[in-house]
């Protein structure tokens, strides 16, 4: 744990801070699928990798508390709901992220079978498992919500035109 921190930190450095790494991921998962992009995130190219950056970040440092791990994976899975999560989606941006570290880095501080990389791989993979875990279980219902929330709101609209006649 205590080495992949310090290997992230180096990371930041070497990207000249938070904002510029999170856009080198961005651009990195950018060039390698577009469509993830164009068709899952709806927000700037700055506020995404903003964004996702600070949940990396927090994955990070709350690495040596299993609760508070947890509770951040529920989040993020609950907060990815509205996305098409898949395996293979997760497995590129693990990838993605991996090496857009080792690029960096370089392969002498972040070498393929160092315990910093093992243990970035394996913390994406956890999160990947709760966001796909996540999806599985609670997207249809959500979905059943939103559209019951929508046929909802389109009855009262039709009765206030009614009144309104």
């Amino acid at each position: 744990v205590a080495e992949l921190q310090s290997c992230w930190n180096k990371f930041l450095q070497k990207a000249d801070g938070r904002q510029s790494a999170g856009e080198l991921i961005y651009d990195a998962i950018l060039e390698a699928a577009p469509r993830i992009i164009i068709d899952d995130f709806s927000s700037p190219r700055t506020v995404w990798s903003s964004r996702f950056l600070d949940g990396l970040a927090a994955l990070i440092t709350e690495l040596s508390d299993p609760e508070l791990l947890r509770s951040r994976a529920e989040t993020m899975g609950f907060s990815h709901l509205s996305l098409d999560v898949t395996f293979s989606k997760c497995e590129l941006f693990r990838d993605v992220i991996v090496s857009v570290i080792e690029q960096e880095l370089g392969v002498a501080q972040f070498p393929p079978h160092c315990d910093a990389r093992k243990c970035l791989n394996i913390i994406l993979n956890y999160i990947a498992g709760a966001l796909l875990y996540t999806n599985s279980i609670f997207a249809t219902r959500v979905k059943a919500i939103q559209k019951s929330w929508r046929q909802a709101n389109k009855k009262v609209d039709e009765a206030e035109l009614i009144d309104e006649e």
